[in-house]
């Protein structure tokens, strides 16, 4: 198995090394949590990403989004879980006016958003 790539003690790190324009809203996250609170930041990076997208800073949102997608699909479980829930599903995908930003969305994104879609819950046992 191959190690993971991003993980909770390098996140924050590799983070603001691909994005440094999240670099403030990572330092003020650690300042006020002292430690690193995953679902929190990434749900600040939703955001980021939103307002990004907004504006058509698409060199910005597609970094960010490039190194979620790896946070995802080779991230730490804590890390994966953050994104998954924290990003894909509190992007509020089932909105049509954000199929814009969600076709801006890299592969691994993607996947888990089709995820997303097509869940359904289990049947109770008879």
């Amino acid at each position: 198995m191959n190690p993971k790539t991003v993980t909770y003690s390098n996140f924050v790190d590799l983070l603001i090394s691909r994005v440094p324009e999240l670099e403030p809203v990572a330092r003020e996250h650690l300042e006020d949590n002292d430690e690193l609170l995953p679902h929190l930041l990434v749900s600040d990076t939703l955001l980021f990403a939103e307002q990004a997208f907004a504006v058509e800073e698409f060199e910005v949102l597609g970094r960010l989004l490039s190194f979620l997608d790896e946070a995802l699909t080779n991230g730490d479980e804590r890390i994966e879980d953050a994104v998954a829930l924290s990003f894909v599903e509190n992007s509020e995908w089932w909105i049509p006016e954000k199929e814009g930003f969600l076709e801006t969305w890299p592969a691994g994104l993607k996947a888990e958003l089709e995820l997303q879609r097509n869940w359904k819950p289990s049947s109770p046992p008879s």
